[in-house]
């Protein structure tokens, strides 16, 4: 859309708002002008980048060109590069791109740099089929949680040792401590991994 087209879309609508008593005569054109002037400020700036840049644009449309000559969409074509690529058709973007890049610091473009030789460094490894040696398979995670009892046995023990837990009267809480672990020890469990009823 072009920028007389915008404000005289954006004009429509503070027109339509104004007819519902939204504004005033004066207020409405205070809003078109500095709507005008800004969007000429954001043109000439994205102007004055992209001529800046142009050789970077042309090399950018030049790989993008490639890439529609193998039958490839421009979406294609950015997710294989991976990141913006300058476009004559996208110039206020080139200029935020351009704009951004210009306000790295030397350390966070250092940052940058090492990374980049890092994943060339590696790239072969992302996609290496590793063996695992020495892996062995997980346990059932039934025999893990059961050992060799049954639902009712482990529900059994945990009861019990809620009530060992819970008990009031030391009495009943040895009893029920001693059964529990007397259980445990029968069917390969541990006593303190056995959680308690709530």
């Amino acid at each position: 859309m072009s920028d007389e087209k915008h404000i005289k879309n954006v004009e429509a609508g503070l027109t339509r708002m104004k007819q519902y008593g939204g504004f005033t005569e004066k207020r409405l054109k205070y809003i078109s002008e500095q709507l005008a002037a800004s969007s000429k400020k954001v043109t000439e700036m994205a102007k004055q980048y992209n001529q800046k840049y142009a050789d970077q644009i042309t090399d950018s449309e030049r790989l993008l060109e490639n890439g529609r000559s193998l039958g490839k969409s421009d979406d294609q074509i950015f997710r294989e590069i991976g990141k913006f690529m300058p476009s004559v058709r996208t110039p206020v973007l080139n200029w935020l791109y351009f704009m951004l890049d210009e306000n790295q610091t030397p350390a966070m473009k250092a940052h940058e740099e090492k990374r980049k030789k890092l994943d060339e460094q590696h790239e072969e490894k992302w996609h290496e089929d590793f063996e695992y040696t020495n892996v062995t398979e997980p346990q059932d995670m039934v025999m893990f949680i059961l050992g060799n009892s049954t639902l009712d046995t482990f529900n059994k023990i945990k009861k019990l040792k809620t009530l060992a837990t819970n008990n009031v009267n030391p009495n009943e809480a040895a009893s029920a401590k001693f059964a529990a672990e007397k259980l445990c020890e029968k069917y390969d469990l541990i006593y303190e991994q056995i959680p308690i009823n709530s």
